[in-house]
């Protein structure tokens, strides 16, 4: 076998267990297809496909259409900066709300960075969850219809996940993620803190009307949430799926890789990355001008298709890299100018909020302080 059939052969696997992965939720847990589905939101995610299956999104689009009280939820991690992989759930949020002008709420779960082990401190975390929550004032959301989480300090989420955590059994815990004998019995609560967090909008605004936009790995979470949220007298939030992507070696995208992306990265780094990033072209140049590449394994190709171009300007340019009219260079060129141009607005974003911008979007504990027992 020569060495670009072993490296095709690579990127198809890995590009295959990526599709095998996003579809698991479709055959084997009930998810629906987005497409196909009326009344898609024209959002780039969607048209793309980035956006490819939900759980009653139907019904929440067409509950926002008739102006019911709604919301959207989505979170990080505060064990980190924000990278590529975030780019969809966000850009998703970021485009309902300004069409629509709907509430967004953004936990922040410095607890479960803290029980999980990806920080090493409480107090780490805390700072991560800060300095994340200026992130996404420069990322572009509306003060006035977000509204950030950030556990220690809205600490009366804990109240809220006590009234939930009465009707999640420990089985239930247990058929959903497993438990190990080393699992601390923080991990066990948390999905009650992790459904809290969703039915906030409707405890704290009665937004009845809820959309949480997710990565697959998500799901299982929202499945408890979805379950005990009607069993505690809230109603059961939407759900859609954000598509696993490629990270930068072909494997799926995850900061413990080191596979990612950052939006903080120097701009040496970016290039860096994208430039070594896994290709789909031939071995030599000669080789990728005579018998083309495959996009569908390049990474580059993949990310400029679902991120940066419409569909006629990613159909065309995957026809280029197949007949080797393009090559990987320019390919990877062309994602470095998109990635640098978008990443650069957003630093000299970041420089410019403002330490009110930041209190102004933060839940404080004596903030519409319905939820105490």
């Amino acid at each position: 076998m020569t060495s670009r059939e072993i490296t095709m052969k690579e990127g198809a696997r890995l590009r295959d267990e990526l599709a095998a992965a996003n579809e698991k939720l479709i055959t084997r847990f009930n998810a629906q297809r987005v497409r196909g589905m009326p009344n898609q939101p024209d959002i780039y995610t969607f048209r793309n496909e980035l956006v490819y299956s939900h759980r009653d999104f139907d019904s929440f689009m067409r509950k926002l259409d008739e102006g019911k009280p709604s919301a959207i939820v989505s979170g990080l991690n505060p064990s980190g900066t924000l990278h590529l992989g975030h780019k969809v759930v966000f850009d998703t949020m970021l485009a309902l709300q300004k069409k629509h002008n709907v509430k967004v709420f953004i936990p922040l779960s410095d607890d479960q960075s803290y029980l999980y082990r990806r920080v090493e401190s409480q107090q780490a975390a805390l700072k991560t969850a800060y300095e994340l929550t200026k992130s996404l004032v420069a990322f572009g959301f509306e003060p006035e219809l977000t509204t950030v989480v950030i556990d220690q300090i809205y600490t009366n989420i804990y109240n809220l996940s006590v009234r939930l955590a009465k009707h999640i059994t420990l089985a239930k815990v247990q058929g959903a993620f497993g438990c190990e004998e080393g699992q601390n019995i923080g991990q066990t609560f948390y999905p009650a803190v992790q459904a809290a967090h969703i039915v906030l909008p409707e405890a704290l605004e009665g937004r009845k009307n809820v959309l949480v936009p997710i990565g697959p790995d998500e799901d299982v979470f929202l499945m408890v949430a979805r379950d005990v949220s009607s069993k505690a007298g809230y109603s059961i939030p939407s759900v859609i799926h954000m598509k696993f992507m490629p990270g930068t070696d072909g494997n799926k995208m995850s900061k413990s890789r080191g596979n990612s992306i950052f939006y903080l990265d120097d701009d040496s780094v970016i290039r860096k990355k994208i430039m070594a990033s896994f290709s789909g072209g031939g071995i030599t140049l000669e080789d990728h001008l005579t018998n083309g590449g495959d996009p569908t394994i390049d990474v580059a190709c993949t990310y400029l298709a679902g991120y940066f171009l419409a569909k006629e300007e990613s159909n065309e340019l995957f026809n280029k890299y197949k007949a080797g009219s393009i090559k990987s260079s320019e390919v990877k060129k062309m994602l470095y100018d998109k990635v640098s141009d978008e990443f650069g607005r957003f630093k000299r974003n970041l420089d410019a909020v403002t330490e009110a911008q930041v209190q102004k979007i933060l839940l404080r504990k004596d903030d519409r302080n319905t939820l105490a027992v």
